[in-house]
């Protein structure tokens, strides 16, 4: 960078403090937030990584959307339990303990932290859709409307 780019943005982040402010909080959150997903071991896949999970290992697909956007579209074979009931326990889930589950949410968000209410209930095979339905439709993947 020359001096006089330094020197601009410098007085840039002076004058608009608040600016620059929130934007260093927003990033410091996504950072946390990415790096709480990387360290706590629980792995996010593409469409096409999903696609081959679901392919070879058969996984338990859990959308932990609301039912209305449920219906709207899911993933062919997925099963539906909100996240705000996950914390309660959920007979559907129990009996898949031992399998791999793969989370599916709207955007990914969710599907993290339904990771670690899971987690915390004794499931450790668990991965996430990285982008979620939202992804998984703009890579034009296959998708079911209805009930399951």
């Amino acid at each position: 960078m020359s001096d006089v780019t330094l020197h601009e943005l410098t007085a840039f982040f002076l004058l608009h403090w608040w600016l620059s402010l929130g934007f260093l909080i927003v990033l410091s959150v996504w950072i946390g937030v990415e790096l709480r997903y990387t360290f706590n071991g629980v792995p996010k896949l593409s469409s096409a990584e999903a696609t081959l999970m679901i392919n070879r290992d058969d996984p338990v697909i859990l959308d932990v959307r609301d039912i209305t956007h449920f219906t709207k579209s899911h993933i062919r074979g997925a099963i539906n339990i909100p996240i705000v009931d996950l914390s309660q326990g959920n007979g559907k889930l129990e009996q898949h303990k031992e399998r791999q589950l793969l989370l599916v949410c709207a955007q990914g968000i969710q599907a993290g932290q339904a990771a670690q209410i899971l987690y915390k209930q004794g499931y450790k095979k668990l991965a996430v859709l990285k982008g979620g339905m939202q992804s998984w439709l703009s890579d034009n993947m296959p998708v079911v409307k209805g009930h399951a």
